[in-house]
């Protein structure tokens, strides 16, 4: 299931140093982290976040969009979809 998904999801940037929780949507699903395991590069680019979309869908099967906060606190957000 799509929420079995994102708990997986939820897991994997939680082992890259991430505190990741799930917003259950119709038909998707919204990981948000409390901060950036990755806040450094971030900061330094932003495009790093399109780079953790491919590692979530190549690891859950589930389609993932970055809607990310950039700038000096960054913080994860991506929308899960089948």
């Amino acid at each position: 299931s799509l929420q079995e998904r994102a708990e997986q999801c939820a897991a994997l940037i939680n082992t890259l140093g991430g505190s990741a929780t799930i917003t259950p949507g119709r038909g998707s699903a919204v990981l948000e982290g409390a901060g950036c395991p990755l806040a450094a590069a971030v900061r330094a680019d932003p495009v790093t976040c399109y780079l953790i979309e491919p590692l979530i869908e190549g690891h859950t099967g589930v389609k993932a969009e970055q809607q990310c906060t950039h700038g000096d606190r960054p913080a994860c957000r991506f929308k899960l979809t089948t």
